[in-house]
């Protein structure tokens, strides 16, 4: 409760510095304070000496304004017109019997509080420039990717055209010598395995044109628990095989949205796939949904304990053709953010090596 108070006080949530030297300046300007009290009750200074001091506020009003917050701020600069008008207070006279428009006092408790909003505007602004210096360089890099998206599009467009087009032909004219050889061919698998390998080699072809020329979602209104349970039927042999358990924890108030139901369904494949390449030995899949009424927005949590991911893996897995698998393309991932992207959602991921990987999906209601 005291350090939630304290983050009040001090504008945790408006000034970018740690609480801590927060605090830190705050209490050594009330040390200074309660020195200056003692001072004056012992007659350690004597009046030009306290004229320097008076001067010397100007220093704390800021750095409490600037580090600390407008509140600690306005708080020394009330102490420091207090002291003014209690050491400028004529010898003999009552402090109540003074007048702050004495020219003595009036002059400083004018600055302090004018350095007060001056220090608070000072600091508010450069926050500002902050914020928008980051939202700047993270457009900026957005741009880049999204340039390179496009150069990367059009080259795995134009060489999957080119190879269809020969593979087509290839695949026609051995299914029709596996057709004509069927019983005088003592290796029919080879005839199986070669046209599995052609089939595998076309659905890459797909996923290059699927990410050069993704296309328009067609949406409607769906249920993602149900989009959830859909995904996951498809893998229940390959989760019993690799020893996988899949649980799906799902929030009972989230709402019908309209979404692409076979691009949701491929993203959670995709998802679920990374998964189960990232647990060779086994393990969990926990995918959590939950429904954020105040930002109008669903969340999917797919997390596993899998091997996790390095901090450099983690900035390039959404780059076009990075891959850690030996057989992978590098687009299954840049395809799940595109169709995210499309929807006006957002992808996001968290790991570690050797603590599973979590990605979490977000997607607006309306």
């Amino acid at each position: 409760m005291a350090k939630y108070y304290a983050k009040r006080f001090f504008s945790a949530s408006e000034r970018s510095f740690p609480l801590a030297v927060k605090i830190t300046v705050y209490l050594a300007s009330l040390l200074f304070f309660a020195v200056l009290l003692l001072a004056s009750q012992q007659e350690w200074l004597s009046l030009q000496e306290w004229q320097l001091v008076r001067y010397f506020f100007y220093v704390l009003i800021f750095a409490n304004t600037y580090y600390c917050g407008f509140a600690p701020g306005l708080t020394v600069a009330v102490l420091s017109t207090l002291f003014t008008a209690t050491v400028f207070t004529p010898p003999g006279s009552d402090l109540k019997d003074f007048s702050f428009a004495s020219p003595t006092v009036f002059s400083f408790t004018a600055k302090y509080f004018l350095l007060t909003i001056a220090a608070d505007w000072i600091r508010n602004n450069i926050e500002h420039l902050q914020r928008q210096l980051l939202a700047n360089q993270k457009l900026q890099a957005h741009a880049h990717h999204l340039e390179k998206l496009m150069l990367a599009g059009e080259i795995a467009a134009g060489i999957a055209h080119e190879i269809r087009n020969p593979l087509t032909v290839i695949q026609g004219y051995l299914q029709l010598i596996d057709s004509r050889c069927k019983k005088l061919c003592n290796t029919p698998e080879s005839f199986t395995l070669l046209q599995d390998e052609l089939k595998r080699t076309n659905q890459i072809i797909s996923d290059f044109l699927r990410f050069s020329r993704p296309d328009k979602p067609q949406r409607r209104l769906t249920h993602l628990n149900t989009l959830l349970k859909s995904a996951s039927s498809l893998l229940y042999g390959e989760l019993l095989r690799r020893k996988i358990q899949l649980q799906i924890f799902s929030a009972p108030d989230m709402p019908k949205i309209s979404l692409d139901e076979n691009q949701i369904i491929q993203v959670f494949l995709n998802l679920f796939n990374n998964s189960l390449q990232a647990m060779p030995n086994g393990g969990t899949i926990s995918v959590y949904t939950s429904h954020e009424e105040k930002s109008e927005s669903v969340s999917i949590r797919i997390s596993d304990s899998g091997i996790g991911m390095s901090a450099e893996t983690m900035e390039q897995i959404f780059m076009p053709f990075y891959t850690t698998k030996a057989n992978g393309t590098g687009l299954g991932l840049v395809i799940t953010q595109t169709i995210i992207l499309a929807h006006g959602g957002k992808i996001q991921v968290e790991s570690s090596p050797g603590e599973g990987t979590s990605f979490t999906i977000t997607l607006p209601t309306i």
